[in-house]
């Protein structure tokens, strides 16, 4: 038979390089297939509690405060903007050009309880140091939108000082809602309001929905699986030796 000419004889140096690389790639791979699941995970949880009736925060500010029962849920707010300040959460991209996202916190009916609102997207322009002109409605307002964390800072390089560009006005890199809480005395909720994009009092909303892009893991998890499966075909192939035939 022509298998009985190959005999495998495994070298040290390529067995120690495969015993290390293969477990890497496949851990790799688990690794984008958990990502995925959570991301799946996340988008089912969107799709389901987006589509749930309002939660009304002016008549239930206690539940309104558990941020996993909150999370992706449809919300309504009303009372007002608090004058004179906003939040400009840098290094934030659409359609390719730099910008800010704009918050402003909003203060809910007469009971003290913060909320801040993402209103939406704007531009950065040429010039760092001119500030884009941010109007806000006064009086008394009916916001709605999606109860969201704010989104994730990435590598965080330094002390996340607020930076004072205007009267009222602040650049920040991240936005960190446990330590903003201390400014209203406990009483900032621990998500943001996603506004809805029919809401007069926003900017650019182009609001992603969460989780989408978990294929792109699952892609990921094959490319390393593939990979592990490329390196133990060569390491067979390249330890097997072929038998002199016997006269």
């Amino acid at each position: 038979m022509l298998m009985q000419r190959w005999k495998f004889t495994p070298r040290i140096w390529p067995t120690l390089a495969a015993l290390t690389v293969i477990p890497i790639l496949l851990a790799l791979g688990q690794w984008q297939l958990s990502r995925a699941a959570e991301k799946q995970h996340s988008h089912d949880q969107y799709l389901q509690r987006s589509a749930a009736s309002a939660l009304v925060l002016d008549t239930r500010i206690d539940q309104a405060s558990n941020l996993s029962a909150m999370h992706y849920r449809r919300i309504e707010a009303r009372g007002h903007y608090a004058a004179g300040r906003h939040i400009l959460l840098d290094n934030q991209v659409h359609e390719g050009t730099a910008g800010y996202l704009v918050y402003t916190p909003f203060q809910i009916g007469d009971q003290g309880v913060y909320i801040l609102i993402n209103r939406g997207w704007v531009a950065t322009g040429p010039d760092r140091s001119a500030v884009p002109v941010i109007d806000t409605p006064t009086g008394t307002l009916v916001l709605s939108g999606i109860a969201a964390l704010p989104p994730p800072p990435g590598i965080k390089l330094g002390e996340n000082m607020p930076e004072q560009v205007a009267p009222g006005i602040v650049r920040v890199q991240r936005v960190e809602l446990v330590q903003m809480a201390a400014e209203y005395g406990g009483k900032l909720l621990p998500y943001e309001l996603r506004l809805d994009a029919d809401q007069d009092s926003g900017f650019t909303r182009a609001w992603r929905v969460p989780g989408s892009g978990h294929e792109r893991h699952l892609g990921y998890a094959f490319q390393w699986f593939a990979m592990a499966a490329v390196v133990l075909i060569l390491y067979i192939c390249l330890n097997l030796r072929r038998e002199p035939r016997q006269p």
